[in-house]
């Protein structure tokens, strides 16, 4: 029994003596700095980074992007392409959102990289070339002709692919699919429930 208490007694004592020295170690230690929060940013309004009735382009390379997404998924003799689908309108509406502002760099710069090589090789405007020379430059700035080394073309193509095709498939409440022409083309029909708003 007495080897028992000084076992406790041993035990006590050293947890002791261990507290005591975590507590001389935590309050030897230099003050903490008291944390302190930046004050929050200004919120956009939810979505919007580029206010309605603003440009989110410039008009020429708004041009030239218009024209790519037409040949990106060209209207066929049913009339059942980009164009008449409203496949940019789309795209400019989503370009608006805060959360797009890379791609929205990257379409600007594809744009601007566009009609340099177009004027540098055919002596035209992107917009004044023919459907065929217009996938000339296309290809030609997705291998990397013309474009500055922090451009990366195959990624401007990609997402300009990527963001034609919603607009063309997408509900059209978000200002895409005009008439479901999209959907129709597939023989798709929309069930509820439906987005009301964007």
């Amino acid at each position: 029994m007495a080897l028992d208490l000084r076992r406790r007694a041993f035990l006590i004592g050293s947890s002791l003596a261990a507290a005591a020295g975590a507590a001389f170690y935590v309050f030897k230690k230099k003050p903490v700095e008291p944390v302190v929060t930046p004050p929050e940013k200004p919120k956009l309004e939810p979505g919007m980074a580029v206010p309605e009735g603003q440009a989110v382009l410039p008009d020429r390379y708004r041009d030239v992007l218009r024209a790519m997404v037409a040949r990106l998924y060209p209207d066929g003799t049913a009339g059942d392409g980009a164009v008449t689908a409203k496949a940019y309108d789309y795209i400019e509406s989503e370009l608006r959102r805060s959360n797009m502002q890379n791609t929205r760099r990257l379409l600007m710069n594809g744009a601007v990289t566009l009609d340099r090589v177009s004027l540098g090789q055919l002596k035209k405007g992107f917009v004044s070339l023919t459907p065929d020379e217009q996938d000339v430059i296309i290809e030609a700035v997705q291998s990397g002709e013309g474009a500055p080394k922090s451009f990366n073309g195959e990624d401007f193509v990609a997402a300009a692919v990527a963001m034609t095709i919603e607009g063309m498939f997408c509900d059209p409440v978000y200002r895409g699919n005009a008439g479901e022409v999209g959907w129709k083309s597939i023989g798709y029909v929309m069930q509820n429930p439906r987005p009301r708003t964007p």
